[in-house]
C-alpha cells in the first residue's frame, strides 16, 4: 500500500507488486501533488501485502527519472508490522539511496508520528 499524506488527507492504493507502471505512476502521483501543494510532500507505504519490485521497477527508481522524486519528498515512513514487510522494507532501503529520511515502523500511527514530526522539524 502506498500512501501520500497531503494536508490530513490520506490517499492509498493496496498492491503486492510494484511492476514498472506502478512505479511511473507513483512517481507522477508524488510530481503531481508535490506541485499541488508546493512544498515537498511525507510519504507512507504500508508493506503488509507488498512481496515484489520488479527489476524493471527497480531500475526505474535508480534512474535520473527515478531519483527525481528527492525533489519532491520530504520524508518516508515504511509501515512494515511482520516480519517478511521488515525484510522487504530493509531491501528497500539498501536498493535505493535517497536524500531525504526513510525509516520502518511497526504500525502506521507511530509512522505518522514521525512523518508530521518531519514537517514541523
Amino acid at each position: 500500500m502506498i500512501s501520500l499524506l497531503y494536508a490530513s488527507v490520506m490517499m492509498q492504493a493496496k498492491i503486492t507488486e510494484i511492476d514498472l507502471e506502478e512505479a511511473r505512476f507513483a512517481l507522477n502521483l508524488q510530481k503531481q501533488v508535490f506541485e499541488q501543494q508546493g512544498r515537498k510532500i511525507l510519504v507512507i507505504s504500508n508493506l503488509t501485502s507488498m512481496s515484489k519490485i520488479s527489476k524493471e521497477a527497480r531500475d526505474l527508481a535508480k534512474s535520473p527519472e527515478g531519483q527525481k522524486v528527492d525533489d519532491y519528498i520530504l520524508a518516508y515512513a515504511l509501515v512494515a508490522p511482520n516480519f517478511l514487510a521488515r525484510m522487504m522494507g530493509s531491501m528497500i532501503m539498501g536498493l535505493f539511496k535517497q536524500a531525504y529520511p526513510i525509516k520502518i515502523f511497526p504500525n502506521e500511527e507511530k509512522a505518522i508520528e514521525w512523518l508530521l514530526a518531519q514537517r514541523n522539524g
